[in-house]
């Protein structure tokens, strides 16, 4: 409560700019899916985030199985949970008008889409009283209907430097079996290289120099964007859950942890952690925690709502949106 960096103020905008930002949305969610990769699901027609959790299970599933079933050939990977800093707030014009032209849009939505975003005026009110007008110099209004996808295709350039270059090799499917067991029919799928839901980011890693690389990229993004990582908020850890054994697998521990300064988190870790909406614990005892806060949570939802009379339709509205949405 006493940190402002944690508050989210309202924007109110004309009701009929409103009307016209989603008249611009329609016609760019047409186009959006064919310009943006697969791998971002966030806001977008037949894509759905749900996918992308599935996808993060089979990996961490298959990287635990390898690890127990397939040591002597077993490859340590890291996943990269990057946060961005106040992510739709620091969308820079130049940058954001660059990129839209880049897809193929029309220079006549672009210079639409910078007018109704960055050349107007904000007044603050506090309390009942205005500030003096301050410019708007960069950011997009969280709540507009057309931001989602401005945000999708301005981080679109740096998820296709990760998923189009060569030295992020990207996750592949490891063999589950000995080799004695194994059949030649086996064939496993491409590497995965990032998921991404909006400004939710889950990179694969898997030798240092491909962390480094990384690195390098997102600070070419940030300086080309505006964009900001907040390290103390992003998270990296082994897809297997267990501790980096080998040498390469301790470089990507130490140079994460003390030169990055992400939090590091393994089996040896208390509590759990969330990437892309879905909970990840590598021990009972992490799951244990995870499995106390979403019944306390439930069990605040229901108590706060049990008192109160309420229809036999509200309560089937308080279920969805105030208890289903936290499973």
């Amino acid at each position: 409560m006493t940190d402002l960096g944690n508050y989210r103020p309202i924007t109110l905008i004309a009701s009929v700019c409103k009307v016209f930002t989603r008249l611009l949305n329609s016609r760019v969610i047409e186009v959006a899916s064919d310009l943006i990769g697969p791998y971002q699901s966030g806001f977008l027609r037949g894509r759905y985030i749900g996918d992308h959790e599935m996808s993060l299970k089979v990996i961490v599933d298959n990287a635990r199985e390898a690890r127990w079933n397939n040591s002597g050939e077993f490859v340590q990977y890291a996943g990269i949970i990057l946060d961005n800093a106040k992510a739709y707030d620091r969308v820079h014009p130049q940058y954001l008008s660059k990129a839209l032209v880049k897809f193929g849009f029309p220079k006549q939505f672009v210079q639409c889409i910078c007018k109704l975003f960055f050349d107007d005026s904000i007044y603050v009110n506090v309390n009942g009283f205005l500030t003096d007008p301050i410019e708007q110099r960069c950011g997009i209004r969280q709540g507009d209907s057309i931001s989602p996808m401005l945000f999708n295709l301005a981080i679109e350039p740096f998820l296709l430097s990760v998923t189009k270059g060569t030295t992020i090799s990207g996750y592949s499917l490891q063999h589950v079996k000995p080799i004695s067991k194994r059949t030649n029919s086996w064939v496993a799928p491409p590497p995965l290289k990032v998921l991404a839901y909006a400004d939710d980011v889950l990179t694969f890693v898997k030798p240092q120099a491909e962390l480094l690389d990384l690195e390098e990229r997102l600070r070419a993004y940030n300086k080309a964007s505006n964009s900001k990582i907040n390290y103390d908020k992003s998270v990296a850890f082994p897809l297997h859950g267990g501790r980096m054994t080998n040498q390469n697998g301790g470089l990507i521990q130490d140079h994460a942890a003390n030169n990055l300064k992400i939090k590091w988190y393994d089996s040896m870790s208390t509590g759990f952690i969330k990437c892309l909406s879905y909970p990840i614990w590598f021990c009972n005892q992490q799951r244990d925690v995870y499995i106390a806060k979403l019944l306390g949570d439930i069990t605040t939802a229901v108590e706060r709502f049990a008192a109160r009379q309420v229809s036999l339709y509200g309560r089937a509205n308080i279920a969805n949106t105030m208890i289903l949405s936290k499973l």
